[in-house]
């Protein structure tokens, strides 16, 4: 996976721009399709869904004033980045509290292969009575594999709860040899 990320931040006080724009495109991964979006050159956007039309209600959520657009130029070349580990930094767009940034930065620095418990990842962003809290931030993380939400499980080792499914996290984990 991509370990070369770019964060910029937009918090969830400011006001989005009324007119921007994202475009998007559903590319087929290894786990399904994956909903992309992309917002003045960052990505803001990665979901997994089932089938090949494009859902875009989770996106709309995020980002409520965005125009919309499909267009899949340079999408392939961002999910090679993302799922296959090309050379290459990826930009990422998040808009989050500084909890939520906090527990979605923490993520990317879980290695490959491995898991953590939302308790450890609580003690991660230093918050160790706030595991609530921080697994509120770690299933709000919208941009799915890249941000790696799909490693952290329960303290027993129980798979459960996924946005995308826990089959597709049980999928992600196997692929990535932590089970």
């Amino acid at each position: 996976m991509c370990a070369n990320i770019k964060f910029h931040i937009i918090s969830p006080t400011d006001k989005d721009p009324e007119e921007i724009q994202i475009y998007y495109d559903l590319i087929e991964t290894e786990f399904g399709y994956s909903l992309f979006g992309i917002q003045d050159n960052k990505l803001c956007h990665i979901s997994f869904q089932d089938d090949d039309v494009p859902n875009l209600e989770k996106l709309k959520v995020s980002w409520p004033n965005a125009n919309l657009i499909h267009d899949p130029r340079g999408m392939k070349e961002i999910a090679k980045k993302v799922f296959d580990g090309a050379d290459g930094k990826v930009d990422v767009l998040l808009k989050g509290t500084d909890l939520q940034v906090s527990v979605w930065k923490a993520l990317t620095k879980i290695k490959s292969g491995t898991t953590v418990s939302y308790e450890k990842m609580a003690e991660l962003v230093g918050k160790p009575r706030a595991i609530r809290p921080v697994a509120r931030a770690v299933a709000t993380n919208k941009i799915a594999y890249l941000i790696p939400c799909h490693r952290v499980i329960k303290k027993n080792g129980d798979i459960h709860k996924y946005g995308s499914g826990p089959e597709r996290k049980k999928k992600m984990l196997s692929y990535e040899g932590a089970i």
